[in-house]
């Protein structure tokens, strides 16, 4: 009966992987996507590196703990569902590791309201998840989880949890669902009945899924795109733009290339189009032309607001090589989102092109630039939390805050400064401070998708001489 149930198990996780590879079905896959947003069966290790920077930000910061300390016991009572939901985390080789940890977040969540954090618990619980995350990554994960279907016979219910978290392993580690479907198609165990398998067939089969494991490949694309002036100036004086990815000139041999199939890619040669050529890393190539393109639109996207440009940024046509083949064309199929108001004002049109300005600055001066965002950020909460302390404190407070506030921006004269850059910093805070209670008073309903929003939202009073 065991040996029946196995194997049964085994054909019916292939037949389940193959419909979420199954990308060419437009319907069906979105069906999937849909499924796994909503359940949000999360990769492990995705969980396990949040908390762990929730738990820094408590230790090496200084802003609000209390509203981190919601974020962190948020973060465990995920992970806690996960740990008792996942099949291989009750069953397969991890099996002990977890049964500590549970316990461990469990005993700290009871006494989760409490105002002093039990600080020797949280380091147990610190101390197995970087243990857990140092031992597993996503590929060792997906491995594992082949083994345990290999191994052990599961319920269909315990396989349907195993596919979803084994695909968010896969999407975390790097593929792309496009990819996916065209690599299934080169495995013809995974084409086969499934029924008419035995056992060394279906073993083969799974083991198939095990090739996925590997090193990812370094691809180069070449790219045409339109820049702003600021950029255009930095590519033709510096040779490339460092926007996370190096997006360099093209040298004449690569040049020709373009010339030469230039009635197929429809590049744009206006003086505001340039053709870029980026080298990037990826687990395929659609992730790699997905990860070069998003980024520069990202990028370009307050740029595009400023400038009133509204046409597509990234031409839909490119080329792609993994330094073995020939230039190939591929299509970047990037879809413009609009996320500015047309109607903005002419003050705030000159905010963003100080964004801009700052923006780029910080870019360029990575790893010269001596601002710390932490030590702004520590420099805002002693503003606000002064008024608690006597005056004479409260002066040297607000004095040593304005003065390193002042320290990072330019500009003509300390009168100037202050003018041009407090207001936008404090404004900036209180953003996020109510962003920050507007999170913690979702988390604290119960009813999480019941709240009416509308009543929710913190509504702050002051005089009518202030705002």
């Amino acid at each position: 009966m065991s040996e029946e149930k196995l194997l049964g198990g085994q054909r019916y996780f292939i037949s389940k992987i193959m419909e979420y590879f199954n990308y060419s079905k437009s319907q069906q896959s979105q069906m999937f996507t849909k499924a796994l947003q909503e359940k949000r069966y999360d990769s492990i290790t995705l969980m396990f590196s949040e908390f762990l920077e929730i738990e820094q930000d408590i230790r090496e910061g200084t802003s609000d703990k209390t509203k981190l300390k919601h974020s962190l016991i948020s973060s465990m009572k995920s992970i806690l569902f996960h740990c008792k939901q996942n099949p291989l985390l009750i069953k397969g080789e991890l099996a002990r590791d977890i049964s500590f940890l549970v316990k461990r977040i469990q005993e700290f969540l009871n006494e989760g309201e409490k105002e002093k954090v039990d600080q020797e618990k949280l380091n147990t619980i610190r101390i197995s998840i970087s243990s857990l995350v140092k031992r597993y990554d996503s590929e060792s994960l997906i491995e594992e989880y082949i083994d345990l279907i290999l191994e052990v016979p599961l319920s269909y219910k315990e396989i349907d949890l195993i596919v979803q978290y084994f695909i968010s392993e896969l999407l975390n580690l790097g593929y792309s669902f496009k990819y996916l479907s065209e690599w299934k198609q080169s495995y013809k165990e995974l084409y086969q009945y499934i029924k008419d398998l035995d056992r060394e067939e279906l073993s083969k089969a799974l083991l198939a899924f095990k090739d996925l494991i590997k090193e990812p490949t370094k691809y180069s694309i070449i790219i045409n795109s339109w820049l702003p002036d600021e950029l255009k100036n930095e590519l033709e004086t510096e040779g490339c733009i460092n926007l996370k990815y190096r997006y360099c000139r093209l040298n004449e041999s690569e040049e020709y290339i373009i010339r030469e199939r230039k009635d197929k890619l429809h590049f744009r040669q206006s003086d505001k189009y340039h053709n870029l050529k980026v080298e990037v890393v990826a687990y395929d190539k659609y992730k790699a032309i997905e990860k070069v393109v998003k980024n520069l639109e990202s990028y370009l996207g307050m740029y595009k607001h400023y400038y009133n440009f509204d046409k597509v940024a990234v031409n839909v046509q490119c080329l792609l090589s993994n330094g073995y083949n020939e230039w190939v064309q591929m299509r970047t199929d990037n879809t413009d989102a609009q996320i500015f108001n047309n109607s903005i004002s002419a003050r705030e049109n000159e905010d963003i092109k100080d964004f801009l300005l700052l923006r780029d600055k910080v870019r360029k001066e990575n790893g010269r630039i001596t601002t710390s965002i932490k030590q702004l950020n520590n420099s805002l909460e002693m503003l606000k939390k002064s008024i608690e302390t006597s005056p004479e404190n409260r002066l040297l407070n607000n004095w040593s805050s304005l003065e390193y506030l002042l320290n990072s921006y330019e500009g003509k004269s300390i009168i100037s400064k202050i003018i041009d850059i407090v207001p936008k910093v404090i404004s900036l805070y209180l953003v996020k401070e109510r962003l920050n209670i507007f999170w913690e008073r979702l988390l604290a309903n119960k009813r999480f998708h019941e709240i009416n929003i509308v009543t929710s939202i913190a509504v702050i009073k002051s005089d009518d001489s202030k705002y």
